[in-house]
């Protein structure tokens, strides 16, 4: 899913929000974390974007699945590959 595929369903809007408010207040993600890519369509949620580590990653499916269902998240975040 991309952000083009994102409808103007209240439901799914109301959805992402609640999930970017989440993600935004947890000041132990990264500034790569806060700006994932999170698209709602007809109530399942597809997260994507890169983050900086597992960490991160698991922790923004747990956010997400805390909001919509653990069996409503599609998690495709990539890790960065370390900096050297």
């Amino acid at each position: 899913m991309t952000a083009d595929e994102q409808k103007n369903d209240s439901t799914d809007l109301g959805l992402t929000q609640r999930i970017r408010e989440s993600v935004m207040a947890d000041k132990g993600l990264s500034t790569y974390a806060h700006n994932i890519k999170i698209v709602a369509v007809d109530g399942t949620v597809t997260l994507n974007g890169v983050v900086r580590n597992a960490e991160a990653k698991a922790r923004i499916s747990v956010i997400a699945a805390e909001v919509a269902g653990k069996d409503r998240v599609v998690n495709k975040l990539k890790v960065a590959p370390p900096k050297h």
